[in-house]
């Protein structure tokens, strides 16, 4: 547990609060309603494909026939009570020390919106295949329609893609991000 918490994870207790308290009601408001047939988009890429283009387009779709969400984990990393301090503290690696509990929270947000039944755009590195299928599990299991979408460039452009998104993020003030080099590399294999 030492180790967790020098890389900024919270213990369980801490993380369910915060989940039930804080993402919750900002992401599944208890009037949100249900779609009639819930659909699952599971949108992949590696980092810095450009997957938030097609996010938004995915998104918009879904809400033309019911409550929509988006889960993606790079969203929940601001309601990691560190994440102000690793990001003032160095924005190049802050991802990594919210990374544990991002996950986290995007499984418990994926699995509440199937149980209340809103359609769901799910974002993904698709870097670890059995995180995919479980993804796709618990939706099924549901009874979602489920979809795939994916993004697969060129690893070069990707990870050029990275940085313009850190250093346009970082100029603006805004929580910049940048993904260790070998998640970036290994959802490059993951979708391959």
């Amino acid at each position: 547990m030492a180790d967790e918490a020098a890389m900024g994870r919270l213990s369980e207790a801490q993380n369910e609060h915060i989940f039930r308290t804080e993402i919750l009601p900002d992401y599944l408001p208890d009037d949100i309603g249900k779609a009639d047939r819930p659909t699952l988009i599971v949108l992949g890429g590696q980092p810095g494909s450009g997957k938030t283009a097609l996010l938004t387009t995915s998104l918009t779709e879904l809400e033309q026939s019911g409550p929509a969400i988006r889960v993606v984990g790079d969203d929940l990393r601001s309601y990691h009570p560190g994440f102000v301090a690793h990001q003032n503290a160095d924005p190049m690696t802050a991802s990594r020390f919210t990374q544990a509990d991002a996950g986290i929270w995007s499984e418990k947000l994926l699995t509440v919106a199937t149980e209340r039944g809103v359609h769901v755009v799910f974002e993904t590195t698709m870097r670890t295949p059995d995180n995919v299928e479980k993804v796709m599990t618990t939706g099924r299991s549901a009874g979602y329609r489920i979809e795939a979408r994916v993004l697969a460039i060129s690893p070069g452009v990707s990870w050029q893609g990275c940085h313009y998104r850190f250093e346009e993020l970082h100029h603006a003030g805004a929580a910049a991000r940048l993904p260790p080099r070998a998640v970036h590399d290994a959802a490059v294999t993951g979708l391959a």
